[in-house]
């Protein structure tokens, strides 16, 4: 009987499980939540410029491929001599486009 009494004793000593949470300092989970918040912000944000830059990329490229694709019509519409054709038909040139 004396160890149920001692043992009840100890047992309202104890703070509750949930008061003793509430005690607790979470800011160092707060400071982590919002690094990792803000490295997933981060890490989406850079996936979405590499995607649009690799999108303008392969615009540029095909762009630049129906330019050099139609230096022939250029050629005829503004003469062989134009410093325009003559500049479109240097760029080609570099770029590998003969």
């Amino acid at each position: 009987m004396r160890n149920k009494a001692l043992l009840a004793a100890i047992a309202l000593m104890l703070p509750a499980p949930a008061a003793v949470a509430q005690d607790l300092d979470t800011s160092q989970l707060q400071q982590r939540a919002d690094m990792e918040r803000n490295r997933v912000l981060v890490r989406s944000t850079l996936r979405q410029k590499q995607r649009a830059d690799a999108g303008r990329r392969m615009s540029r490229n095909q762009a630049q491929a129906n330019a050099c694709a139609n230096r022939g019509r250029f050629a005829q519409q503004y003469g062989a001599n134009h410093p325009k054709v003559l500049k479109l038909q240097s760029l080609c040139a570099r770029a590998g486009y003969w």
